[in-house]
């Protein structure tokens, strides 16, 4: 992917924001790219060991972030057993203190 590419998904998004029942962006396409993002911020921030902003902060709203953030907790832990969480969860000594300018 290049820069261009991620300037036509933005230019998209901002576009179909004007047209939310219908616009050229479907709803597995913006999964698929949420899912895309989430994964590769989690693992940036992992092998960096630093927690850049998740979000641009003066182009989302409170709301905004709580809505996305409910239906991926609310969605994304469905298929994770509680063995899972356990065993890949920190340790309590490792956990390092993150900071979000959201």
């Amino acid at each position: 992917m290049t820069v261009a590419c991620v300037a036509d998904f933005v230019r998209l998004a901002e576009a179909d924001l004007a047209k939310l029942d219908g616009g050229e962006l479907g709803d597995q396409d913006l999964a698929d790219v949420m899912t895309a993002a989430l994964r590769l911020y989690a693992a940036r921030t992992e092998a960096r060991d630093a927690f850049p902003a998740p979000l641009t902060a003066d182009k989302v709203t409170a709301t905004e972030v709580a809505t996305v953030v409910s239906e991926m907790v609310g969605r994304g832990y469905q298929h994770v057993r509680s063995v899972d969480v356990a065993r890949t969860a920190p340790r309590p000594e490792v956990v390092k203190e993150r900071r979000f300018n959201v």
